[in-house]
């Protein structure tokens, strides 16, 4: 709400066009993540007055794009952008990669990715015990507390992801809530990767 206002203010001070980056639809998340009626309420109402003062909303999917259409945002405004990533950082390989090696990035602070470690350390890796997975990217320790499986590594931040994807050969993207893109999944691909993800992950990616 705050920064709703806040865009009302700039544009009547300086007449400047607003831009409403949707990297998420929150009120659909929040469905999706089982909150209750009362912030779904607000959510959406934020995001339709965000939308009402906008010039250009740039949505990742065009299943965002249609959940605003719903919410009234004028067909006029809203635009798809997918979303990309800077492909020359990564070096693509599939050479020397160790079958049994998994990786998941993300940061796992995001309600999505906290699911989806769950679902890892708790329902598949337990299984493979065979292979190993390597989680990358900011983790709360209550989370790592809770993850059964001992075949996980917990690796933090890392500068150059090219150091765990030249050993990977799958890159995971299990998650089942969420909206928008997960560019996670062109890192994977962009380094050689093999990708396994549910048909939520691959929203945005497929159209």
């Amino acid at each position: 709400d705050a920064v709703t206002m806040l865009g009302k203010k700039l544009k009547k001070a300086t007449g400047k066009k607003i831009v409403f980056d949707v990297l998420n639809v929150h009120s659909q998340l929040a469905k999706e993540t089982g909150k209750n009626r009362e912030e779904i309420r607000k959510l959406i109402k934020t995001e339709e007055e965000a939308a009402r003062i906008s010039d250009v909303i740039l949505c990742r999917s065009e299943l965002d794009k249609s959940i605003l259409r719903k919410q009234g945002a004028k067909k006029s405004k809203l635009r798809v952008y997918a979303g990309s990533i800077p492909v020359q950082k990564f070096k693509f390989s599939q050479k020397n990669k160790k079958e049994n090696l998994l990786v998941f990035v993300g940061n796992n602070f995001y309600e999505p990715n906290e699911q989806a470690i769950r679902i890892l350390g708790n329902k598949i890796m337990p299984k493979l015990k065979n292979c190993s997975l390597m989680i990358v990217g900011p983790t709360p320790k209550g989370l790592i507390k809770e993850i059964k499986a001992k075949n996980i590594r917990f690796l933090g931040e890392i500068d150059d992801l090219n150091s765990v994807f030249s050993e990977c050969k799958i890159g995971l993207c299990p998650v089942t809530s969420g909206s928008g893109t997960r560019t996670k999944i062109l890192d994977y691909m962009a380094a050689g990767l093999l990708v396994i993800t549910t048909s939520k992950g691959i929203e945005g990616l497929d159209e």
